[in-house]
């Protein structure tokens, strides 16, 4: 059975549908930005920090090919992973993509006090074009669009119903 990787913007819920998700079907769940993590062996703000948002954007695309060859898993991306034609392109070979839309006040709502690098001391407006310029993106590239602002239990139906 192919991958379903998880796409959408921080805070949309990606994380804690996969888990989920993956215990409904017995898949293997894999966070891209936890294994970069682990197998950096610094957290990502760190990685960001002293090797820049570039470094990071490699490793992210060398693990998303990498998973890409796996079987039975619900990969949650990075919310910058699956914006790159490179990455959506090797997603897609190994998986079908999975976009969870989510308002941007809502996403907000979440990440608003992160350490995420990309939302830690940004503005409320910054933060937002971000999402804008996102957005479509994933709408553009996604297989199924799962409207994310409902219970697990509700998204982890409707994207199984989906498949």
């Amino acid at each position: 059975m192919r991958n379903l990787f998880l796409t959408g913007f921080m805070g949309c819920g990606k994380t804690t549908v996969g888990v989920s998700l993956a215990d409904k079907l017995e898949y293997d769940f894999i966070d891209t930005d936890n294994i970069i993590e682990q197998e950096q062996k610094m957290k990502i703000p760190e990685i960001f920090e002293v090797h820049g948002e570039t470094h990071f954007r490699q490793l992210e695309a060398e693990k998303i090919m990498e998973l890409s060859q796996n079987q039975y898993a619900v990969i949650a991306t990075g919310g910058g992973a699956l914006i790159e034609e490179f990455n959506i392109e090797n997603a897609r070979k190994g998986g079908v993509l999975i976009y969870l839309q989510l308002p941007f006040e809502l996403c907000y709502k979440r990440i608003k006090n992160s350490t995420r690098p990309l939302a830690a001391n940004k503005s409320y407006e910054e933060i937002k074009a971000l999402y804008y310029k996102r957005a479509p993106i994933y709408l553009a590239n996604a297989d199924i669009v799962i409207n994310a602002d409902r219970t697990v239990h509700d998204i982890i139906n409707s994207i199984i119903i989906s498949l």
